[in-house]
């Protein structure tokens, strides 16, 4: 049955005048609670969140026809209590479900308006595009339908600000839709990771926490989305449990997959997965910059980004064409980038697996942070530049024809739980030579990490799945870049697998003279 004709009216624009009036609103229940007097009923119509009352008995549920998300036409009078406005229900119907897809769609629109244009041109972005697109839909679609978004990435400086631009585009749209108070905290948590992958206990971890949020509260499932964390074999381990319960999972990476069998695998897990490889091109363009670009598709009206494509590119060393355009748009000299990109390194490390919100959120605001960046940096150089001492005295290496093999002890050189970590250790141990091919090993008792220089046919991830065939009892796992990375093994197997990485390098040279 049609409603009788009312004078229209956005919730925005409500004000004391109106107290008494009576007005018609299309709109969307964005949710429904029962007191022991009235139902309370928050009303979407794209302009604000209002609150009305429908009342059919003490405690008894008004309207119960309609349910949480329904698109309704509504006749309200206006009201105030306890000094605010709000709406007593007169007359509502449901409207039907073309209409109500079209409210969606509008009122998504006016509550954040997708973007259409990228922050640069680029071929690697427009090869991204269809898959972007899709990620951004399914952000926003989850974002709307009250799903939680779960955002894991790596603990380093690309991860970050990978995870910062999404937090930065999905935030104000959760806040915009809230009926509660913190509803940001309740549907929208950011979790870094210290290991390069998704390992099975993070996993394990997630999913415990999803499935007694659902039980608990009743809770819908959450969308993953996982950025900077690798494509190697133990993702698709943790993936699959994950997807026993039908949970929804955006993967956004930068590192060459292991094989095109472990691509194939790991398409057909997630539901969206974007990496630049997947189109021919190469790890230079980072997670950070695919993020930020996808924090416009999702939301145009995104702030305070634009600089974090610069700064990712500048923690994981892009040196693309595009790289040059970010840092342009960012604003910052190529040495203040640098500066800040080992200030986040440096303070992240210790913040290892803590979301840590308020804090993050200062040290990637560059507008109200530069003393803090300051500070941190002096930190971050006084560790390094004792380790450098360190590391210049214990590293050894030795010349195999035209390539020098650099050896770090890790384990003997970086103290537990400080900084510099063992892989930035390595990196000094790598940069102490100038030789244009190089190869730096840097030893701890379960696993070696890996930096290479001009020896293409060093592949990390190559030997990786070599050994892993060469040295079953060994239990290889591992991976990265193609040149940076690192593999695990028992501590049992570690001179026969440094015999093998050796004897690999001395047959890579053999080959090339």
């Amino acid at each position: 049955m049609a409603i009788k004709k009312f004078k229209n009216k956005s919730f925005s624009l409500l004000d004391k005048n109106d107290i008494g009036k009576k007005y018609q609103f299309i709109c969307i229940i964005n949710s429904i609670k029962q007191t022991s007097g009235p139902t309370v009923f928050t009303l979407n119509d794209g302009t604000a969140l209002f609150k009305a009352t429908g009342f059919l008995s003490p405690g008894k549920r008004a309207y119960p026809e309609v349910e949480a998300q329904d698109c309704i036409e509504v006749v309200i009078q206006i009201k105030q209590r306890h000094n605010k406005l709000e709406g007593e229900i007169l007359k509502l119907n449901k409207v039907d479900n073309r209409l109500c897809d079209d409210l969606k769609k509008k009122l998504r629109e006016n509550i954040a308006s997708k973007g259409k244009n990228f922050l640069i041109e680029s071929e690697i972005l427009e090869k991204l595009r269809p898959d972007m697109v899709k990620a951004a839909e399914m952000i926003r679609s989850a974002v709307f339908d009250k799903h939680p978004v779960l955002i894991k990435h790596h603990a380093d400086c690309d991860g970050y600000c990978a995870a910062i631009a999404l937090e930065r585009a999905i935030l104000p749209i959760i806040e915009k839709i809230a009926s509660r108070e913190r509803s940001s905290y309740r549907f929208f948590s950011r979790s870094p990771s210290t290991s390069p992958f998704y390992e099975y206990s993070d996993a394990l971890r997630d999913l415990s926490y999803i499935l007694e949020t659902q039980d608990k509260y009743d809770e819908k499932l959450p969308l993953i989305i996982l950025t900077d964390l690798g494509d190697i074999e133990e993702n698709i381990t943790s993936l699959k449990r994950l997807k026993q319960h039908d949970i929804k999972i955006i993967l956004i990476d930068h590192h060459k997959p292991h094989s095109k069998k472990h691509l194939k695998k790991l398409k057909q897990i997630t539901d969206i997965y974007i990496n630049p490889y997947d189109y021919g091109f190469d790890s230079s363009f980072v997670t950070g910059m695919i993020c930020t670009e996808l924090a416009v598709l999702i939301n145009k009206d995104v702030k305070n980004i634009k600089f974090l494509p610069a700064l990712a590119g500048t923690g994981d060393k892009s040196n693309i064409k595009e790289f040059e355009k970010y840092v342009k748009l960012s604003e910052y000299t190529r040495n203040s980038l640098k500066k800040y990109a080992k200030a986040i390194d440096y303070e992240t490390y210790f913040l290892r697996f803590q979301e840590s919100r308020p804090l993050v959120d200062e040290l990637f605001s560059p507008e109200k942070n530069q003393e803090i960046i300051d500070y941190i940096f002096s930190l971050y150089k006084k560790k390094m530049d004792e380790a450098k001492k360190a590391v210049a005295y214990y590293v050894k290496s030795v010349t195999i024809d035209s390539i020098r093999l650099i050896i770090i002890d890790c384990e003997k050189i970086s103290a537990y739980n400080d900084y510099p970590p063992s892989g930035k250790i390595v990196r000094l141990a790598h940069e102490q030579y100038d030789d244009k091919k190089k190869i730096t090993l840097g030893l701890l008792p379960d696993s070696i990490i890996f930096r290479v220089d001009g020896v293409k046919e060093f592949d990390v991830n190559k030997t990786v799945d070599d050994l892993k065939k060469k040295m079953p009892r060994a239990m290889i796992k591992g991976g990265g870049h193609e040149f940076a990375g690192a593999l695990k093994f028992v501590k049992a197997a570690h001179k026969e697998v440094l015999n093998y990485v050796e004897k690999k390098i001395r047959l890579i040279q053999q080959k090339t003279i």
